[in-house]
């Protein structure tokens, strides 16, 4: 079926489903700087890494440097300090990586989430998905596990994060997922637009119709005949410039 509304209600909750990515991000970034390396250029953001850095900072000074009073362990008082210079120390580096990588010409796809450790793939024909989606933020919340035993405020706040790292790996997948229903829709539109306009069945249609086709005139009828011709080739150029940046095991291994 197509209609002009279905497309808007797409468009909107493609949309909101970028502004939950972004927020979630603000929280998984800081880890993901450190589990992860070979970022593509448009996904690492590193003035979201200098601002993460000053916010952590803020937030070490406020729960353990107004906390001199209390007997802390060692861990308990520096681990949130410890791992916010770790990444952003770590994430001069991926910046320096990514620009030596452009000085080389050296390709990478620009909005590629970065390897993931090599020993998460332990799974046999474990893809870089199934990590991404599964046991990377299993890793990390037996991590905050064990840090609950030192800090739990720091334990807490890796623990969310491993959600958040499910979120957004998932909602990267279904926009890949998306791209691909799509370019199987514009070849079922494109092989069934005839059938379709003559009113035959879904079963014939491979479940492809056009609201209102009985109530419409036949010059609207050509018109929206056309629209559909010129849609099927923009999303037939869509469908030769697909690329998942994530689902290639051997790359994100490497």
């Amino acid at each position: 079926m197509y209609s002009d509304k279905s497309d808007n209600t797409e468009q909107i909750i493609n949309n909101l489903r970028n502004v939950m990515i972004g927020a979630v991000r603000l929280l998984t970034v800081p880890v993901e700087t450190l589990i992860r390396r070979g970022y593509g250029e448009r996904y690492y953001m590193p003035f979201l890494v200098l601002f993460l850095f000053f916010v952590f900072n803020f937030i070490s000074f406020g729960v353990y440097g107004l906390s001199t009073q209390k007997d802390l362990g060692y861990l308990e008082s520096n681990s949130l300090v410890i791992f916010t210079y770790l990444f952003a120390i770590t994430g001069v580096f991926h910046y320096i990586g990514i620009w030596n990588r452009g000085r080389k010409n050296v390709r990478m796809h620009s909005r590629f989430i970065g390897k993931a450790l090599p020993f998460l793939y332990f799974l046999p024909n474990a893809d870089g998905m199934t990590v991404y989606r599964f046991i990377e933020p299993l890793f990390i919340l037996l991590v905050a596990f064990i840090f609950s035993f030192f800090d739990p405020l720091f334990s807490g706040y890796l623990a969310i994060s491993s959600f958040g790292l499910a979120f957004v790996a998932h909602a990267q997948w279904k926009r890949f997922h998306n791209q691909i229903l799509d370019a199987i829709d514009a070849e079922i539109e494109s092989t069934n637009l005839s059938a379709a306009m003559a009113g035959k069945s879904v079963d014939e249609t491979e479940g492809f119709f056009i609201a209102g086709l009985k109530n419409m005139s036949n010059k609207e009828k050509a018109q929206v005949a056309e629209r559909f011709r010129q849609k099927n080739k923009a999303d037939e150029a869509k469908k030769s410039a697909i690329v998942n940046p994530f689902k290639d095991k051997e790359i994100t291994k490497e």
